[in-house]
């Protein structure tokens, strides 16, 4: 079965190192913001992907004026029983459509044409507000357009816990990648984040099977943090409010990872005190050979207070798209 995983700009490689420690994945390739691969795995093992928004079966790849003729019913019969054996289907679909640098095509006619054909082909009814059931996507690129069928009702990248959606916050999945390739690079058992927020990094963490902790200087962020906590059922946690550039914390933890204020989400006097000041307070509390991963839009500063703070390190950076910001993660680890 080809699967396409959906990841947000700029991961792409990381999310495929995940992937490729699945059991029954071959022929793995990477392009912008997706990953293809052939999987013949236990499905139940997809579902488990921490850095993926979504997963979706490649159905038919084909010119836009030539693909609605092609498609048959047989185009969907292995995936639907492949699918049914991981959870039930109704008999209605929903279309998903996307358009990028095709002016002729509109969202609107191409729900409007492939409805009409997927309701003759597939025998169910067209239900364009539901998407929980069998959701097609139809992604348009120029001429090109792809067909895809939703593997899971509800996308990956979408957690238990209660997400911070405000403009600056950070998806799930971006924070999953993060602490991924830090544990690819240390032998991570312990994290911290003293900029919590609503509790991203830490609830990653705990789901990556890390003893984390941490802190914030608005009491709100702290009292979410710790009901986030909760709901992916962690207990044993070290949380507090307080500055990020002075601490509660001895030199306990193996990696580091933080959201760092951009400027936009809070106002910043002094950027460059600001991100000097918790980079040196991560040096003091991070394990000898420990990592740290900062995301920012100001990765010259970023890297620059690292360089200093870990002169030992390298630093790579993975400038990455998100909601029409474009952030940057700057990694320091010893390599």
């Amino acid at each position: 079965m080809k699967i396409i995983a959906s990841v947000v700009k700029g991961i792409e490689e990381i999310s495929a190192e995940e992937i490729r420690q699945l059991e029954g994945v071959s022929n793995i390739s990477c392009r912008q913001k997706h990953v293809e691969f052939d999987f013949l795995g236990d499905t139940t093992q997809l579902a488990h992907l921490k850095t993926v928004d979504d997963l979706s079966i490649l159905i038919l790849s084909a010119n836009i004026t030539t693909i609605i003729n092609l498609l048959t019913k047989e185009n969907f019969s292995e995936a639907i029983e492949w699918i049914k054996g991981i959870r039930k289907i109704k008999a209605f679909f929903s279309i998903t459509a996307s358009v990028y640098k095709n002016k002729d095509y509109s969202q609107d006619s191409i729900k409007s044409q492939f409805s009409d054909k997927l309701t003759k082909i597939l025998g169910f009814s067209y239900s364009p507000l539901d998407h929980s059931n069998f959701d097609v996507k139809v992604a348009l690129e120029g001429e090109n357009a792809t067909v895809l069928l939703k593997i899971f009702p509800k996308s990956l990248y979408q957690r238990e816990y209660e997400h911070m959606s405000q403009f600056g916050s950070i998806r799930p999945t971006i924070a999953a990648a993060m602490i991924t390739f830090l544990k690819s690079k240390v032998d991570a058992k312990t994290l911290v984040d003293n900029l919590c927020g609503s509790g991203t990094f830490l609830c990653e963490g705990f789901n990556q099977g890390l003893k984390v902790s941490g802190g914030d200087i608005l009491s709100s962020r702290v009292e979410i943090t710790k009901k986030n906590l909760a709901k992916v059922g962690y207990q044993d946690f070290k949380l507090y409010l307080e500055d990020a550039s002075h601490t509660k914390f001895t030199r306990q933890f193996d990696i580091a990872v933080s959201n760092l204020p951009w400027g936009k989400q809070i106002r910043i006097d002094d950027i460059n005190s600001l991100y000097n000041g918790i980079i040196n307070e991560y040096r003091r509390i991070l394990e000898i050979n420990g990592g740290i991963g900062l995301i920012s839009s100001n990765p010259e500063i970023v890297s620059k207070y690292l360089s200093r703070n870990f002169p030992n390190y390298k630093i790579e950076e993975y400038k990455i798209g998100y909601l029409g910001q474009t952030p940057t993660i700057t990694f320091a680890y010893i390599d």
